[in-house]
């Protein structure tokens, strides 16, 4: 960093490239904050002591909403050191400095190419706690200044007990991009069609999904699978890569509708419990293009495994 400011500038950027990580990081983006910002929380912040060097806010490439919310959590403690659960409104702080941090981003205009939103995270932060007049949830991501961050995200990263119709149908609105989208359930609930609904819209709203990767919910009602499958075929001339997380017995229509996604050239199972017939609609069907198919902790059955030696070592022609 010493040698010239032009090295400098190279090495900084790298560094900020990520969402803050770091605590110290926390103090350089707040010494950002307008006025107006300010307003928005509820502590007294501490004021810059020297202007930035750098637009540090600029040079942001991926943003994990976790590990803003997390990293914001622990500078808290450790500047105001006070316990973490007793002594401060902890949770109510680092959701409005984290919001305030987004817009101080916004104001940037970096060109973040992934985003990552994992668990209940969005809930806190990127939905504004604010509740509309009829009464409904809390106001939708669009509605938000930051909103403009999320257009060119190419990497687009959801994972969460339950979705909402809220925060699909914002990013659907936001995100058109997108090229590789991994959506994970992680709940063992029954999901309502309306979140199946906004999921099928956030996919076929991009204007070329290559890869898509998708862990179902343990319990999902039997033709939800087919109307992923049509959000899907938005993407026919485009999708190539497609992963499946914890099917079982009871996805038996999880391939049902895969033998039109002619231009698959990869197919990954991770942690599936795989019988005949779930996978007889897959090995069954003619998929030209496809060349890889990787089975990773699966409990598989002889047909499946049979299915995919035919496919070690052959190269797409």
């Amino acid at each position: 960093m010493l040698v010239n400011r032009h090295w400098c500038r190279n090495v900084v950027s790298f560094y900020w490239c990520e969402v803050i990580s770091n605590p110290t990081q926390v103090e350089t983006i707040i010494s950002l904050l307008t006025p107006e910002d300010r307003k928005l929380i509820d502590i007294d912040l501490p004021e810059a002591k020297i202007p930035p060097a750098f637009p540090y806010p600029a040079f942001l490439k991926t943003l994990d909403i976790g590990d803003l919310y997390q990293t914001i959590g622990t500078w808290l403690v450790q500047h105001y050191q006070t316990d973490y659960y007793h002594e401060m409104d902890i949770y109510n702080y680092r959701r409005q400095i984290a919001f305030a941090i987004l817009l101080v981003y916004q104001r940037y205009s970096p060109n973040i190419q992934k985003l990552v939103i994992e668990e209940d995270d969005y809930e806190e932060i990127l939905l504004e706690d604010m509740r509309i007049q009829s009464g409904a949830d809390v106001l939708l991501l669009c509605q938000h200044p930051i909103r403009p961050l999320f257009k060119n995200v190419e990497i687009l990263k959801i994972s969460s007990q339950s979705y909402t119709f809220d925060l699909l149908n914002s990013l659907a609105d936001t995100c058109h991009n997108v090229v590789n989208l991994h959506l994970s359930f992680t709940s063992t609930d029954f999901i309502p069609q309306s979140d199946i609904l906004a999921l099928r819209r956030l996919i076929a709203s991009q204007k070329k999904l290559q890869k898509f990767s998708f862990q179902p919910p343990f319990h999902m009602e039997p033709h939800y699978f087919k109307i992923v499958y049509k959000a899907l075929y938005n993407h026919i001339n485009s999708l190539n890569h497609l992963t499946f997380i914890f099917i079982d017995a009871d996805h038996d229509d999880a391939f049902e509708g895969i033998s039109k996604l002619v231009n698959l050239e990869t197919i990954e199972l991770v942690m599936c419990h795989l019988l005949q017939n779930v996978v007889e609609p897959l090995i069954s069907v003619n998929l030209p293009k496809l060349t890889t198919v990787n089975l990773i902790d699966c409990m598989s059955c002889f047909e499946l495994e049979n299915w995919r030696k035919k496919f070690v070592g052959k190269k797409c022609v």
